[in-house]
């Protein structure tokens, strides 16, 4: 198991955001939005590089880590077999 699920998703979210903010403010200040974006992109690698070794750490690469779903959001909860979850998988290919 992932110590820290969240991780999984500012590894998405981070260069997400990272475009939001530069394409809102890109021609205000133009010199700045490289720094945005490449320190998105080192957060994003830090974190994954984290999400590596948790899986090195749990069995690693040979088939001892058993795969994790981490959900994030789940839409029309309230309806049985309709629910529609948004996950992410973390498998050893994933990790990767």
């Amino acid at each position: 198991m992932i110590a820290n699920s969240w991780v999984v998703w500012f590894i998405l979210l981070l260069p997400l955001g990272a475009f939001v903010l530069v394409g809102l403010i890109g021609r205000r200040f133009p010199q700045g939005t490289g720094y945005v974006v490449v320190s998105a992109m080192a957060g994003s690698l830090l974190l994954s590089v984290y999400v590596f070794v948790q899986v090195l750490l749990q069995g690693g690469l040979g088939g001892g880590f058993a795969p994790e779903t981490v959900t994030g959001y789940v839409w029309l909860p309230s309806i049985p077999g309709a629910e529609i979850r948004i996950a992410i998988l973390i498998d050893n290919l994933s990790s990767l």
